[in-house]
């Protein structure tokens, strides 16, 4: 029964109170989520096939040994290709962010904090340079590195994605072996902080 134009009071639901949901908002916050969870870890995804690709290419071609010759460190070699690497995904995170926080102003992006997005989304960053690297350590081709590790990452991301939102939905929790799998955790807190 309704007591004020903004409360409504139901039987047997134990959340008191609770705004009426319009169809206009909840198509708009479907389309939010279906965006974030969805799209966004795609377009994250397409970070893997550039990092391996540089990573691979000085490996495959002999670049490496050449500047090892030459009296190149190899730690400083490979301090110049993660910071390379860390670079190159934060130019894709800023560009993810000023998408959909002004160019589609996306409720999660405005609503969000920056501090919290920069923290969770670097973290995933520091894990697909991890993932790249160790994914180029054991791919004997430029070809073959790009290809499986850009179809491996989407996989798993798919499949993280459609564990968070068909199997362990809130308040269920996932199992906790799934949270030594990066595309798993990342796409939870991704699900977590679009609530």
């Amino acid at each position: 029964r309704e007591l004020h134009p903004n409360l409504f009071v139901s039987t047997g639901i134990a959340v008191y109170p609770f705004k009426r949901v319009t169809a206009e908002t909840a198509l708009a916050r479907y389309v939010d989520n279906v965006m974030l969870q969805l799209v966004f870890p795609l377009c994250y995804a397409f970070v893997v096939p550039i990092l391996l690709l540089m990573i691979s290419h000085d490996r495959i071609t002999g670049f490496t040994e050449r500047l090892r010759s030459a009296g190149l460190q190899m730690r400083n070699y490979w301090a110049a290709n993660f910071f390379n690497s860390w670079l190159s995904y934060m130019t894709v995170f800023l560009l993810i962010y000023v998408l959909g926080a002004f160019g589609l102003e996306l409720k999660y992006f405005r609503e969000t904090s920056f501090l919290l997005q920069f923290v969770t989304l670097n973290a995933w960053g520091l894990a697909l340079i991890g993932f790249a690297y160790a994914w180029e350590a054991v791919t004997p081709s430029t070809k073959i590195a790009v290809v499986f590790g850009y179809a491996v990452n989407l996989y798993l991301i798919e499949m993280a994605t459609l564990l968070q939102n068909m199997i362990y939905v809130q308040p269920w929790s996932v199992p906790f072996f799934w949270h030594f799998c990066p595309q798993t955790a990342f796409t939870r807190v991704i699900i977590l902080l679009a609530r």
